[in-house]
């Protein structure tokens, strides 16, 4: 009995611990899945959270980079409009040099007719053997930079100034002027037709008077403005040599130094010799009545030296006439050298007696 007690005892303590065990882990399971519950819903609500912040964000960045863009824009568009409306005038000045002379110049005109400018003056000279030339060119203001930018093809390049001047202020306060002049015009038009004394008359004919030079003078500005903004001006000096500036040569021994050197002094002596040639043609008219002077005092010198010569010989053959036609004196006999000798000894013996 005491057994089967023991038996039952156990098998119901056995039972307890079972159920509190599958109690237990039954907490235990629920628990854990309400924590993973938990943290899917946690997580979950977190990145949704975090993508609903960083859609916020973008909407925000690409709201504030339209409103940039469009302010950049505006300020763009007003500059643009600013340079459209402005009046500027360009003018350029460039000095080239070029060994093709004739080359250079062709195409200088060529490419000014081809942007639709003109020259507006040119003046060619030379120095030495060599040419020169200065143009003032005119060319539309849409094809003065490119102009510009290539002018190294046409020659070497020496120096280059670029003066651009802005006188918007100065023409549309013309422009002003203007329209004041041509309103008051039209008043005084209208008083003029009402006009009835011959005072008012001469009065309001004066102020028209006065106002007509106001409207010229306004216009002749503007159309002065105007055609200095339209066509630009290029001032070009082209200058023709015979090596380039600024190109070095190499370096070359004493033989071909010393030939170079001679080469130099024949070309130095043609030169020469035609520039000479050149003075003379150029001055032909100066040299002939030069020569024809120095002709005539040759003349008159010689011819006085020959007068002066026939003076003196006519002279000298009076003097020998004259002479001729004097009498002689009478000529002493010429003493021998025994008659000179016996002299001597008597004059000797004349001088011992007296003393």
């Amino acid at each position: 009995m005491k057994k089967v007690t023991i038996i039952i005892l156990s098998i119901c303590m056995s039972a307890c611990m079972i159920l509190m065990m599958s109690g237990c882990s039954g907490k235990s399971s629920s628990g854990s899945a309400y924590r993973e519950d938990a943290d899917a819903s946690y997580s979950a609500s977190y990145q949704t959270t975090e993508a609903a912040y960083e859609e916020y964000e973008y909407a925000n960045a690409e709201e504030y980079k339209s409103e940039e863009s469009n302010q950049i824009t505006d300020t763009d568009v007003e500059q643009n409009q600013a340079l459209m409306n402005a009046k500027l005038i360009y003018t350029a000045y460039m000095e080239l040099e070029t060994t093709e002379f004739d080359n250079t110049v062709s195409a200088i005109k060529n490419r000014v007719d081809k942007a639709g400018g003109y020259i507006e003056n040119s003046n060619l000279s030379n120095y030495g053997s060599y040419r020169y030339i200065y143009y003032t060119l005119r060319v539309p203001s849409g094809q003065y930079r490119y102009f510009c930018d290539t002018a190294g093809e046409l020659g070497n390049i020496r120096s280059f100034n670029e003066n651009v001047q802005n006188v918007s202020e100065s023409y549309y306060d013309t422009e002003n002027r203007l329209a004041s002049a041509q309103a008051k015009m039209e008043t005084l038009q209208e008083l003029m037709k009402k006009a009835e004394t011959m005072e008012d008359i001469i009065t309001i004919q004066n102020a028209i008077s006065d106002t007509q030079y106001e409207i010229d003078y306004y216009s002749g500005t503007l159309r002065r403005y105007d055609s200095l903004v339209s066509f630009s001006t290029i001032n070009i000096e082209v200058r023709e040599v015979s090596r380039l500036s600024g190109t070095e040569e190499p370096p070359i021994g004493f033989g071909q130094e010393l030939s170079q050197a001679f080469n130099r002094g024949i070309n130095n002596f043609v030169t020469g010799c035609q520039n000479l040639l050149i003075s003379v043609a150029r001055h032909f008219i100066g040299w002939l009545i030069f020569i024809v002077i120095v002709v005539i005092v040759i003349i008159v010198v010689k011819a006085a030296i020959k007068k002066d010569k026939a003076k003196k010989e006519q002279m000298r053959q009076a003097m020998m006439a004259q002479q001729m036609n004097m009498p002689r004196p009478p000529q002493m006999p010429i003493p021998t050298p025994q008659e000179e000798s016996l002299n001597a000894s008597g004059t000797n013996q004349g001088t011992a007696g007296r003393q």
